[in-house]
């Protein structure tokens, strides 16, 4: 036996993985969510703070700002202001949502 194998028993199913296709599978994923994340230079049109939400220029999708999105202090939604240039690096979900996962303002 040369090739090692890892088993998975669910109730109702059973697989067998080969660690080859495994290591296949996780870098599709990867690259999948590689290419679905964003850096935008963004101008901000409105602010709803308590959504917790910003709208800018570049989409037409809102920006959510989640508990877990790393934010300038310069950038906290009560701070924030139409027409402020920011850097948001983050993803669209399903329900076309673009999801925070930094904001930064622009220098």
């Amino acid at each position: 036996m040369g090739i090692q194998e890892l088993l998975i028993v669910v109730p109702s199913l059973t697989a067998v993985i080969v660690p080859d296709a495994w290591a296949r599978a996780q870098e599709h994923l990867t690259a999948r969510a590689a290419q679905a994340r964003k850096e935008i230079l963004a101008t901000v049109l409105a602010i709803d703070a308590g959504q917790s939400t910003i709208r800018i220029e570049e989409l037409a999708e809102p920006v959510i700002v989640m508990d877990t999105t790393l934010v300038d202090d310069e950038v906290k939604l009560d701070r924030l202001r139409a027409g402020t240039k920011v850097k948001i690096a983050g993803a669209s979900s399903a329900d076309r949502i673009f999801q925070a996962f930094k904001i930064g303002v622009a220098r």
